[in-house]
């Protein structure tokens, strides 16, 4: 699991080193196999520059133009050749002027190509150390000309890659390492406030969402289902896309990547379909028919028995329950309503249709593991907060909710003493009571014992 280190920092204060984050995730019993950094490195003679003219050059073999770019301050009008097919005037581009060393060692000299006199070159993303693009790199807004490119890329990231154990599916998001971590700096854990707590009164439209239906309730024990009219689909604001890149997924779009950002950020899974595509308006939560057959995200159609939970409208599945959704109803460019899908599905249920259609997922590998029964509803409600402020739109009833929380009350009973013997030396009681309580483990009961010291009746999330 990737674990972004500016993302954690939403949630806790961490101003110690690199290093001692990570000896301290070692320390809380997950290995960290690797560490890295993403965005550009520092780079010199590396300025902003606009593409003033462009000639294309005759070539037989590839497309060749001669431009001039201005930089400003740096050194005016160069004249520079360039292979990129989007070399367009007007756009603003990174532009390595002669003296720049950029990654792998490639110094950048004035140079005669294809019989013109070159002056520097313009970069695309992985020529500056960012993840490889189409063509050269195009500069957002009207950056200055001339001004050091470092200063115009967004900063970049540690990245921490864990191996989370089976055992330990509370920690398969940032939200349940930096609960961890919280507790080893004995920080306080901030959580993201949700704002939406139901539509607005009277905004009802029952024409998108008529009807949920769970009729295999032991392996869905809580479905919920909110509708949003008159979002507007398109590219996610950047500090979403970079949060995204940075742990290895592709932004594709605003309520697609929301999806992912909370799935990320909570441990829980969710889908959102288009509205218009579900036949009839409705979802019904069943087992699939001996022979049935979908087409998956991934292109690939899939056969279907009836030991395998899906998530149908009226006439046909659209989502294999926890594992993918479907081509025939998911978000598109064109999509304005929505409805946005939170919820349990029993791990054994997902876990064995993973491996017999041989299908796998970010949301497969986290229901097999098992996922917060108590935070689903938080987890939509976080969801909805997104989309409305990057894809506007409005929530509109009925909220849909089948089944409840799966039932859990478990308590242990834990006395000072029997810590104390275990690990060979002694902590004060009242610090291992703190350090429960600070990784949530809740002491609802303290009372004294005759023989073994102070008694917890602790309470397991």
């Amino acid at each position: 699991m990737k674990i972004s280190l500016t993302w954690l920092r939403d949630y806790i204060a961490l101003d110690t080193s690199v290093e001692e984050i990570s000896r301290a995730i070692t320390f809380l019993g997950f290995e960290v196999e690797s560490v890295h950094t993403t965005g550009a490195p520092q780079l010199s003679s590396v300025v902003v520059g606009e593409i003033l003219t462009r000639v294309k050059i005759p070539n037989p073999k590839k497309e060749i133009s001669l431009c001039t770019v201005d930089v400003g301050p740096a050194g005016g009008v160069k004249t520079i050749v360039c292979g990129a097919p989007n070399c367009d005037p007007g756009r603003r581009v990174p532009v390595a002027l002669p003296g720049a060393v950029l990654p792998g060692d490639f110094k950048i000299t004035q140079s005669k190509k294809y019989g013109h006199e070159s002056q520097g070159m313009m970069c695309g993303p992985d020529e500056i150390g960012l993840p490889p693009g189409n063509g050269l790199l195009v500069l957002d807004g009207q950056p200055a000309l001339g001004t050091p490119i470092n200063d115009v890329l967004p900063p970049g990231d540690t990245v921490f890659d864990i191996e989370i154990t089976p055992n330990r599916p509370d920690c398969l998001s940032h939200l349940g390492i930096a609960r961890e971590l919280a507790a080893w700096f004995r920080q306080p854990l901030v959580y993201p406030q949700e704002k939406f707590r139901g539509p607005e009164e009277g905004a009802a439209r029952s024409d998108l969402l008529n009807a949920v239906r769970v009729e295999a309730p032991e392996d869905c024990p809580l479905y919920t289902a909110h509708t949003i009219a008159g979002v507007k689909i398109g590219p996610s604001p950047a500090w979403l896309q970079e949060r995204l890149r940075a742990v290895g997924l592709r932004p594709i779009n605003n309520v697609v990547d929301v999806g992912n950002y909370v799935m990320l950020e909570t441990g829980q899974p969710l889908h959102a379909f288009d509205a218009r595509k579900l036949g009839g308006g409705q979802i019904v939560v069943r087992r699939a028919v001996d022979g049935e057959k979908m087409v998956t995200l991934d292109g690939k159609e899939r056969a279907l028995n009836r030991r395998m939970l899906v998530i149908a409208d009226a006439a046909r599945p659209v989502v294999i329950a926890g594992i993918m959704g479907g081509e025939n109803s998911g978000v598109s460019e064109d999509t304005t309503n929505l409805v946005l899908e939170c919820a349990l599905f029993k791990r054994q249920s997902v876990r064995w249709t993973s491996r017999r259609l041989g299908l796998s997922s970010d949301s497969s590998y986290r229901y097999e593991r098992g996922v917060d029964p108590h935070s689903t509803l938080e987890a939509a409600w976080r969801a909805i907060d997104l989309i409305l402020e990057t894809a506007g739109g409005h929530v509109v009833g009925p909220v849909h909710q089948v089944g409840g929380d799966v039932p859990w009350k478990r308590e242990i009973v834990v006395t000072h003493d029997f810590i104390r013997e275990r690990l060979g030396f002694d902590i004060p009681a009242a610090d291992m009571k703190a350090a429960l309580e600070s990784l949530e483990l809740h002491v609802v009961r303290e009372e004294p014992t005759p023989e073994r010291g102070i008694a917890w009746t602790v309470s397991i999330p």
